[in-house]
């Protein structure tokens, strides 16, 4: 069946890093850029790790398969391409597809075997594989994983073919014998004897109207399955051999097939369908590009610390987009060169995939509040105000938005449907409305103070703690500053439901004071101190007259006259009046020492309790 191409070899010269060079370039060298430093990094990094891996030789009970027999790759080079080769596979018929398959395949496996997988023949390679998939129905998959598990369950169905064989092709309907038939007559699929595979008709999706292996239907587990019962039948005369073997261990350009076919013969024992080598070389890149990726955002953390908010929100961008490039390398390595298949590559690549989705919606959350961080530098939005607020939580709001759609869009790459997805998020937004309802409230909370205004940043509020300053207004909470020091965290749904008096909202801010002075002070000095109290009030700068300030004798205590004062300090700056209320209690000690008026020593705990303590509000 299907003769492979006839290939006649030849000898190409080689550049310093492995890359044909024809005669005009033979003498060239390239610039020392960073990719050709970086290629002649792995080019030699990774045939060292896997000599290190072949120094220890282990031996391993069990079927063992030679790394040679499993990766034989002739050095020969192809003199030109079949014209077969170009042609794409044809899928209008059951007999048409079959034999566009299996001509397809047998040129694929006669490239590899010839050159394996080089940086020249990439192209031709996607080409071939294209000729493939076309014959293959895969729409299920994701397009992230769609050719790599196109492929894996085409190889799976050439390797059962070449065992068990098939009907000769006149006993295969063809397009003219579809035609003939009338539409109720037209069969829908077509089964290979006894086996599994059937060829169906596809009414819908991108390849409608064509005949196509029904991996989807089917399943790579299934065809692995079936394979795995037949693997030890001889293979049919015509078919080639061993593609699968060919298909899982041939390697990409990165990893040089000298150094595969060097390892000793336990390095190609397989365990779920990967070799030990694949499996090593996996961990090891793993191990090395997540060792670099931490490294790189603990140092970026450190380097930052002295630098401006919106000086370090840029600079911690740096680092992410760099995780995600080391991603897509990692991604792109395991995938192309050690070249995982089946399930493992799978898994993988989910995994690969959900952590770079991870750190987009993080990049995208950091420009986010880099964005309100700009604006709210503007001049004409003040940095403590109500807006500056609602600017973070607007943008915040905004950037989680557009990262939950790169969510979307990127697990759908990978083949989870949006709406099961939505239908899923549906029900655990409702369980997760039930079990969270406390921080529901606590957000819209939030909105209505935004939306209000009650208080700004900045501003001091009276509430059941205390006096305190606004620091920061959340999504969740508002952080407080009591006037000891003390920041708490209040619950937005509390600051909503109790009663809280803005102080900074007044047109002046009230305090109260109380002297005590001894019990034998003449009635003139008492009149001599309750005037030089007024003139220290009416001196202070800051202290206004309306509403008017009073100082008068208030009572008699157990042990001390009671002298009270008021007043009222503008503007409306909580630190500004206190450093008032300082300036007054000085001179008013410092006139009473004047007038010989001395104050009480003993302040017994009755004369704070009755008529209440100093207070200031």
């Amino acid at each position: 069946m299907g003769a492979g191409c006839q290939i006649a070899s030849r000898s190409i010269p080689r550049g310093w890093l492995g890359y044909p060079v024809g005669p005009a370039e033979a003498s060239f060298r390239p610039s020392c850029s960073w990719e050709t430093i970086t290629m002649m990094y792995l080019r030699h990094l990774i045939p060292a790790c896997l000599c290190l891996l072949a120094a220890f030789p282990v031996s391993l009970s069990g079927q063992q398969e030679p790394v040679e027999q499993a990766m034989e790759v002739a050095p020969e080079k192809r003199d030109g391409i079949d014209p077969d080769i170009l042609r794409y596979a044809t899928a209008v018929s059951p007999r048409a597809t079959l034999v566009s398959f299996l001509q397809a395949m047998e040129n694929y496996y006669d490239e590899l075997r010839h050159s394996g997988r080089t940086r020249e023949n990439t192209t031709l390679l996607k080409w071939m594989e294209d000729r493939i998939l076309a014959c293959v129905g895969i729409t299920q998959h994701g397009k992230a994983i769609r050719r790599d598990m196109g492929m894996t369950g085409a190889v799976r169905i050439y390797e059962i073919i070449a065992r068990v064989g098939h009907p000769s092709l006149e006993e295969i309907p063809d397009l003219a014998e579809l035609r003939a038939m009338s539409p109720d007559e037209r069969p829908r699929f077509w089964r290979l004897g006894d086996t599994p595979i059937e060829i169906t008709l596809l009414e819908e999706g991108e390849q409608a109207g064509r005949w196509v292996f029904n991996i989807q239907q089917l399943g790579n587990v299934q065809l692995l399955d079936y394979y795995q019962l037949i693997e030890d039948l001889p293979y049919e005369p015509g078919f080639r051999t061993d593609l699968g073997r060919l298909y899982n261990f041939t390697p990409g350009w990165l990893v040089p097939s000298f150094s595969i076919r060097s390892l000793p013969s336990w390095m190609g024992l397989h365990f779920m369908e990967q070799t030990i080598w694949q499996w090593m070389l996996m961990f090891i890149s793993v191990f090395v590009c997540g060792a670099a990726m931490f490294i790189l955002v603990r140092w970026s953390r450190r380097v930052s610390r002295g630098f401006s908010e919106i000086s370090r929100g840029i600079f911690r961008l740096v680092p992410l987009s760099i995780v995600v490039i080391c991603i897509n390398f990692l991604d792109h390595f395991l995938d192309q060169h050690v070249f995982l298949t089946g399930e493992i590559l799978f898994v993988m690549t989910v995994l690969l995939s959900l952590v770079r989705v991870g750190v987009l919606m993080a990049i995208v959350i950091q420009i986010g509040s880099i964005i309100a961080t700009l604006i709210i530098k503007s001049p004409r939005i003040p940095t403590r105000g109500i807006d500056a607020s609602l600017i973070r939580i607007g943008c915040k709001s905004i950037a989680i938005i557009v990262a939950l759609v790169i969510l979307f869009i990127n697990v759908s790459e990978i083949g989870f449907s949006p709406a099961a997805l939505l239908t899923s998020a549906g029900i655990s937004g409702l369980a997760i409305a039930l079990a969270a309802q406390d921080t529901l409230k606590n957000f819209f909370a939030s909105l209505v103070l935004l939306t209000e205004r009650p208080f700004k940043l900045g501003d001091v509020i009276a509430m059941e703690e205390g006096l305190g300053i606004i620091k920061d207004i959340g999504i969740r909470s508002t952080r407080i500053s009591l006037l000891d020091g003390t920041l708490v965290t209040v619950p937005n749904e509390q600051l909503v439901v109790s009663q809280i008096e803005n102080i900074s909202e007044r047109p002046s801010i009230r305090h109260d004071g109380i002297v005590k002075i001894v019990l034998d002070t003449p009635p003139e000095k008492i009149e001599q101190g309750l005037q030089a109290a007024r003139e220290i009030l009416a001196d202070t700068e800051g202290i206004v007259d309306k509403p008017q300030y009073r100082v008068h004798f208030d009572r008699f205590g157990d042990n001390a006259l009671i002298i009270r004062y008021k007043f009222y300090y503008a503007p409306p700056d909580w630190d500004e009046s206190l450093v008032a209320k300082e300036q007054v209690n000085i001179a008013i000690a410092r006139r009473f020492h004047e007038l010989g008026i001395s104050f009480a020593v003993q302040i017994p705990l009755s004369d704070e309790s009755v008529g209440g303590g100093p207070n200031s509000i």
